[in-house]
């Protein structure tokens, strides 16, 4: 089974084969490292914005409670409708040192299918408060 010069015949065939497969290996493994630090770059980006949404949460929530604990004729007397912030609106900074709107929106809610919005006071108020530019808002109903 061995030649005169104790290889065996498999092994001469495939001298200089393992540069090609590390030229493969390369290769593939530089294609690969494109769409990886893609994918970590996009789960840094979603880390930060989550960061900022735990920051951002509370002072949004702390609004709505605090008009969630006021009575209904103050909410009523403030109504603005669903597109014009009320002057309970206001403006906080965060913990971050970023300086935040809480835009609050009253409007009159009859829950008519033609229309969700009255004209009058129904005894129902729509409210809304939402951070200026994010797409973080709260809503709720509040009865009298």
């Amino acid at each position: 089974m061995n030649n005169r010069t104790g290889k065996s015949p498999r092994s001469s065939s495939q001298q200089g084969f393992s540069y090609i497969e590390a030229l493969i290996a390369t290769f593939i493994i530089g294609l690969s490292l494109v769409p990886a630090m893609e994918a970590l770059q996009s789960g840094s980006q979603g880390a930060a914005i989550n960061q900022q949404q735990v920051i951002d949460r509370p002072l949004l929530a702390s609004k709505m409670e605090q008009l969630l604990a006021s009575d209904y004729s103050q909410l009523g007397a403030e109504v603005a409708g669903t597109t014009t912030p009320s002057s309970l609106s206001d403006t906080v900074v965060s913990s971050d040192g970023r300086s935040l709107q809480r835009q609050v929106y009253l409007a009159y809610y009859d829950g008519e299918p033609s229309d969700l919005f009255a004209s009058a006071d129904t005894g129902l108020l729509w409210l809304r408060v939402e951070l200026a530019g994010t797409a973080m808002a709260l809503e709720t109903l509040v009865s009298q």
